[in-house]
């Protein structure tokens, strides 16, 4: 499987790092260059960029990728990212962090985001189903 991750920061290269050792094809996007520097992946699988555009998009051969991670720490980027990814170069599978839960709302199909993962609602949820299962 090909997978697409866009953002290398800690988040992006945690879930680079698992995928990859998992024997999947990882191929990453990254714009700030010392995040870029610090990656394990070699420079074959990764590309200095901004993720949300199509030039660099089409660097990493997009349109070949199964599954998209977008988990940049900027929202506007994530969901433009989301949107080419989905509707320009039909990855089937686009996983989109949100990063102000206040954005949420936006998070979804008609922006090319088929699962937006929000971590401070995934913790709540996790809490509150935690809480109510021990009523």
């Amino acid at each position: 499987m090909r997978v697409l991750i866009i953002g290398l920061g800690s988040v992006g290269e945690s879930i680079a790092h698992d995928i990859d050792s998992k024997k999947h094809d990882v191929i990453a996007i990254e714009k700030q260059i010392d995040n870029f520097k610090d990656s394990f992946l070699p420079e074959s699988k990764k590309v200095l960029g901004d993720g949300s555009l199509i030039s660099v998009l089409e660097k990493v051969d997009a349109a070949k990728c199964d599954i998209a991670i977008i988990v940049s720490g900027s929202d506007d980027t994530n969901l433009v990212a989301s949107i080419a990814c989905k509707l320009v170069f039909g990855i089937s599978n686009v996983y989109t962090r949100v990063n102000d839960t206040k954005n949420e709302w936006l998070f979804d199909e008609s922006w090319g985001v088929d699962h937006a993962i929000s971590i401070p609602t995934v913790i709540t949820k996790t809490i509150d189903d935690d809480i109510l299962s021990n009523i």
